[in-house]
């Protein structure tokens, strides 16, 4: 029974539900029908906005991604530009240390060469300096032999001559002392 209540309480609900739609029909038929439309043109004009704004979106999106990768590629390029021009000069001033390197080593080389030259030259000059001086000794020791030979020689002769001298002034004071007759 009560099913059958139940079933009897939604059937007379139906039909009032129904009158009551026909109502509202009758009486906001019009304004919701207008209400309706409006929503409709206004679901519509927010959809074509929305997708007017996703299209510049999009178009901003590209737009920016674009620039980005321009930006990207600029500054890429300007870093290879900036790498070879580093890697130019690296270059560069490696051969000018290696010319500088070279340079310095037969700089050395030449001022060794001259060293050595000039002590050579410097050793031979005193070596015949040191020969002429032993040659100037031996020269100044045989001439003072000479002449120390010539003085003795001479003292000797003289010392002969004296005692000849004071053995003829003996003899000739004894001759005086004994008178002329005995010359």
């Amino acid at each position: 029974m009560k099913k059958q209540n139940l079933a009897a309480k939604e059937s007379s609900v139906q039909p009032a539900e129904q009158n009551v739609d026909k109502i509202r029909e009758i009486i906001f038929g019009g304004q919701m029908r207008d209400y309706d439309q409006r929503f409709e043109e206004l679901e519509a004009h927010i959809k074509q906005t929305q997708d007017r704004l996703s299209e510049r979106l999009a178009r901003k999106i590209e737009n920016m991604e674009a620039f980005m990768r321009q930006e990207f590629d600029n500054v890429s390029a300007r870093i290879d530009k900036e790498q070879s021009k580093r890697q130019e000069q690296d270059e560069t001033d490696q051969a000018h240390l290696t010319e500088m390197e070279r340079s310095i080593e037969n700089r050395f080389a030449d001022l060794d060469q001259q060293l050595r030259t000039e002590s050579s030259a410097i050793g031979s000059t005193l070596e015949e300096q040191r020969a002429e001086l032993v040659d100037l000794v031996k020269q100044t020791h045989e001439q003072l032999a000479t002449l120390l030979d010539g003085n003795s020689r001479e003292l000797t002769e003289k010392n002969v001559a004296r005692e000849e001298l004071a053995a003829m002034l003996a003899e000739v004071a004894k001759r005086l002392e004994a008178g002329p007759d005995s010359v």
